[in-house]
């Protein structure tokens, strides 16, 4: 792209054509199954011989379609089809013509779709404006589309490096309520370039507690610091809001921090379920002494969570080698939840850990002898 990163991108190109094929052939079956007569038949024949020009990947069938079908769904879907060939083929004039039919909005339900290939030529034409305005009209068009938060994104982007900054809050402004860690991001830069200082400040604070896991949330702390701000939340939910996003997409490592953060400083906070996300975190990150240490202070009336509590008990046991703990938490586990499945998850744990004692006992033996 001319005009914003490539890494917005929102499919592979593969991906992409994979996935038109797939739209355009659902459409034109269904246009097939039309019970009215006789449209039902002009339109099965239309709709087989879309579908056989989709399946051939050939233009000159595809414009077949168009001229026997003039003003039809099936017209439509192939000018579509064709418009998204031209874009592949690198022709990008052709492909910005054929995409800017309306009819493709207004026959078929790939609007959406037409909107955002006709963006993506017009940027590899270097019309950068008209681009931008072919993304906005999509994503405030097609709210519920797939593609909506790229457009949105792309829309921001052109306008962030022609310097409309007002351009790119408005842009952003749906996705930002959505805690999208790009979207807060564009919002904080363009604030600050606007001489916006506290509002900047105000955004960068929620992209790093209710966005952490999103790439533009690793440089802000610094930001904030150079800024004269702070990264102290504003009270306990704002700072479990951070560890529980870190906990859900997987980061671990960022989540034990932030948790040891919220306890220390909200100790009131110590409920079950922080009790127990802290404990999974510093398991999963490894840390398994730390893991014991919050896993057994869960306490719980639910036979679900004092088995998952039990069950990380004694998988942290095992990996610190301390096999008559995990014993006992597997005898605690039948005792408090003798359904849970955890049971025969630990029984197994157990199995594989005396396997891999006997392998590590003889190759011992036979590195001595």
């Amino acid at each position: 792209m001319k005009s914003f990163p490539k890494t917005l991108d929102f499919l592979s190109e593969k991906y992409r054509l994979v996935l038109l094929i797939a739209l355009i052939s659902v459409g034109s079956m269904a246009l097939f199954y039309n019970p009215v007569e006789p449209v039902a038949t002009a339109q099965g024949r239309g709709s087989g011989l879309l579908r056989s020009a989709v399946a051939a990947n050939s233009e000159s069938e595809l414009q077949k379609v168009e001229s026997a079908y003039p003003g039809t769904d099936e017209a439509a879907l192939a000018r579509l089809m064709r418009g998204f060939m031209r874009l592949q083929a690198k022709d990008y004039q052709s492909a910005a013509s054929l995409l800017a039919d309306p009819n493709i909005a207004r026959q078929s339900a790939l609007g959406d779709y037409a909107g955002y290939y006709r963006g993506q030529a017009l940027q590899e034409l270097g019309r950068n404006e008209e681009a931008e305005k072919e993304y906005r009209r999509l994503s405030q068009s097609f709210p519920d589309s797939l593609m909506a938060r790229q457009a949105a994104l792309q829309a921001a982007g052109s306008a962030m490096m022609r310097g409309s900054y007002q351009t790119v809050i408005d842009d952003v402004a749906d996705l930002v309520e959505k805690n999208d860690g790009t979207a807060l991001k564009l919002r904080a830069d363009s604030l600050e370039r606007l001489g916006r200082t506290n509002e900047a400040i105000i955004t960068l604070r929620k992209l790093y507690f209710d966005a952490p896991q999103s790439p533009e949330a690793d440089k802000v702390a610094a930001r904030l610091t150079a800024m004269g701000a702070t990264t102290a939340p504003a009270d306990s939910a704002q700072m479990k809001r951070r560890a529980d996003n870190l906990f859900q997409a997987g980061l671990y490592a960022l989540a034990v921090q932030s948790y040891d953060q919220l306890l220390a400083q909200y100790p009131s906070a110590a409920t079950e379920d922080v009790m127990l996300r802290s404990g999974l975190s510093s398991y999963r990150a490894n840390a398994f002494r730390q893991a014991t240490g919050y896993l057994s202070r869960v306490r719980s009336k639910s036979p679900q969570v004092m088995g998952d509590a039990l069950y990380y008990l004694g998988m942290s046991d095992l990996s610190l080698s301390d096999e008559s703990g995990a014993l006992g938490r597997l005898t605690e586990l039948r005792r408090v939840a003798a359904s849970s499945n955890r049971i025969g998850d630990l029984l197994l744990r157990h199995w594989r850990y005396h396997e891999n004692v006997t392998v590590r006992t003889r190759l011992r033996h036979t590195i001595r002898n």
